[in-house]
């Protein structure tokens, strides 16, 4: 019986020499980093008015109210910045557009592009009283 033993293992060692094993690695995909230019540092006054129907300080006005909401909170220093949030949201807004055309007018995705979106028109909804103003029942009949 030991010698039968014996023969097992020799045989398996045989078999283990002639079995390549390789070592088995996960590839990791490389990081895309996307060019995000901010289009308040790219568009004159006349241009930022025709894309985003604001004028240039009330547009800071707006990103700077929003920041606090929108600012994402991570260590990630490829988060999408406010200024890019805010103007996604208003150019989607004020063009009727695909939120896909959007996105890719600031290099994000269609689902960034959705998430962001939501989130501005939520936060801008929050302060629908204090910027609009609807005309009462006595100013609606003058008109």
């Amino acid at each position: 019986m030991g010698t039968l033993f014996n023969f097992e293992i020799r045989y398996l060692l045989n078999i283990a020499d002639y079995i390549s094993i390789k070592p088995c690695f996960i590839t990791k995909r490389e990081r895309v980093f996307r060019d995000r230019t901010n289009p308040l540092d790219i568009y004159d006054d006349v241009e930022l008015y025709d894309r985003f129907r604001l004028p240039r300080n009330s547009l800071i006005n707006l990103i700077n109210e929003l920041r606090g909401e929108l600012e994402h909170a991570t260590r990630r220093q490829r988060a999408i910045p406010v200024e890019l949030q805010v103007l996604v949201a208003l150019r989607f807004l004020s063009s009727g557009s695909f939120q896909n055309l959007v996105g890719d007018m600031v290099n994000i995705d269609k689902t960034n592009a959705c998430k962001i979106i939501r989130r501005v028109v939520l936060s801008l909804k929050l302060r629908l009283r204090q910027y609009s103003k609807f005309p009462t029942v006595l100013e609606s009949s003058t008109l």
